[in-house]
């Protein structure tokens, strides 16, 4: 098992892999872990653990490395360093040689064999997006021929079988098809907007893949404004799903959305994730510049209209980015922190902002690193702001606390900023109820359309 070894919330940043007796007892600790840990599974004849383990934002996004752990030496051996994708998922083959890995690979996911002797790759299913919640996971039968998943792409989320020949052909793959229709009205009935994949370049030559969702051709001769949407995490991800209505809700209203995979998203491997640790509002701010810049350079979308907006890390991002450039003529900030000082005072996951303004190995602290926590708070700078900006926050939120939007708040108020702060009773760090979701998204659309 993964285990924390403390009581809190921030303690699953710094747990360790374990092992407890069928019929109870203490958890024997066998990992030296530096990094969380994932998807453990057990090989056939139960001498070693398969795991991926990376650094991740959220203990329900975990995509990196695959490892092997063998009990009966102790020695852990990386089989996947350099590779290009997150695998979030695994599972044994019988025969106990190979490990079939499910995961995040770009704007959709894949699965795939993994050879345990050479770590070399054999890819099964690409560009059929896996799983829901962003968690591609798969449910197998004993022998693998049989696979179960949840697929949303042209529809809402619905169950699909895949056959998977697994020994019958040199180069197996899986053949998928379709079992369930659980929400047939809004799959008939809702116009969904068209949505395309793009890649362009940003800073230090890394290539960034976003997500473009246009709106219904009007006869109206002008550019249509754009509204950059940022994910959470850092360690989120963007992909072509379906259930992305807020996105469809804009693009309705007339705006093109532009979603990006910057650094420190899942789907790129290792090397990309950690591409934000210690550099949160750094390049991957440039990420979302240059791919505005990819837009508007093309001439599809009105460059004096461009708004942002964001939850979590991302309502963070939009925080950050109205301090640094007026590029922005709105924003919608989510329950985004604005005073990294604070924000260690009061969330319930501490060890998150140690570890990402931090460097690798060498998590920051609020005492010594007091400069980095001055350097990379949105409040530090927030006299620079001319963005008008709603402010949208949780009042029960124990990761990113209330404090986070009042101070923001106050400071674009005493600077003259148009800004406004709605806080949502019972609302945690996501918004659950119907009424409240509801109501955020018509003020979301309210407010861009006031300002662009």
């Amino acid at each position: 098992m993964y285990y924390a070894t403390g009581p809190d919330e921030t303690d699953w940043y710094r747990g360790q892999i374990g092992l407890v007796a069928a019929n109870g007892g203490a958890i024997h600790q066998v990992s030296q872990l530096k990094r969380q840990a994932f998807a453990l599974t057990w090989s056939p004849d139960g001498t070693r653990l398969a795991y991926v383990s990376g650094e991740w934002s959220d203990p329900d996004r975990g995509g990196g490395d695959i490892f092997i752990h063998s009990l009966t030496d102790g020695q852990v051996r990386n089989l996947t360093p350099g590779i290009d994708w997150s695998p979030t998922w695994l599972q044994w083959h019988p025969d106990g040689q190979r490990i079939l890995c499910a995961g995040w690979a770009g704007l959709t996911t894949r699965v795939a064999l993994l050879e345990e002797a050479n770590g070399t790759f054999t890819t099964v299913s690409d560009n059929f997006l896996l799983g829901e919640r962003g968690w591609p996971h798969l449910s197998t039968t004993a022998d693998l021929r049989h696979i179960a998943a949840t697929h949303s792409e042209n529809h809402p989320n619905d169950v699909w079988l895949g056959d998977f020949p697994i020994e019958d052909q040199q180069t197996p793959s899986i053949t998928w098809q379709r079992r369930s229709q659980l929400n047939p009205i809004a799959e008939e009935t809702l116009a969904v907007a068209t949505t395309e994949k793009i890649r362009y370049e940003s800073v230090d030559g890394w290539s960034i893949e976003a997500l473009v969702t246009w709106p219904k051709k009007t006869s109206d001769p002008s550019l249509p404004p754009l509204v950059v949407n940022v994910h959470g995490g850092p360690s989120g991800v963007w992909q072509e799903d379906w259930d992305s209505y807020r996105t469809q809700a804009l693009a309705a209203a007339g705006y093109v959305v532009l979603r990006p995979n910057i650094r420190g998203s899942m789907g790129s491997g290792v090397a990309f994730a950690d591409a934000v640790i210690g550099d949160m509002g750094g390049k991957d701010l440039q990420d979302i510049l240059k791919g505005v810049e990819y837009l508007v350079n093309r001439n599809l979308v009105d460059a004096q209209r461009i708004g942002i907006m964001g939850w979590s890390y991302g309502g963070f991002m939009t925080a950050w980015t109205v301090t640094q450039t007026q590029r922005f003529k709105a924003a919608v900030m989510g329950a985004g922190i604005s005073d990294f000082h604070s924000f260690h005072a009061q969330t319930n996951i501490q060890d998150w902002d140690m570890r990402f303004l931090g460097q690798i190995d060498q998590p920051a602290n609020p005492l010594t690193h007091a400069n980095v926590y001055r350097e990379r708070s949105p409040i530090t700078y927030a006299s620079q702001v001319q963005t008008p900006t709603l402010i949208v926050h949780g009042d029960k939120d124990a990761c990113v606390p209330l404090n986070q939007a009042y101070a923001f708040y106050r400071a674009l108020q005493e600077q003259k900023v148009p800004t406004e702060l709605v806080t949502y009773p019972r609302e945690g760090h996501g918004l659950t109820e119907r009424k409240h979701i509801l109501d955020y998204t018509q003020r979301t659309l309210d407010w861009f359309k006031r300002y662009l």
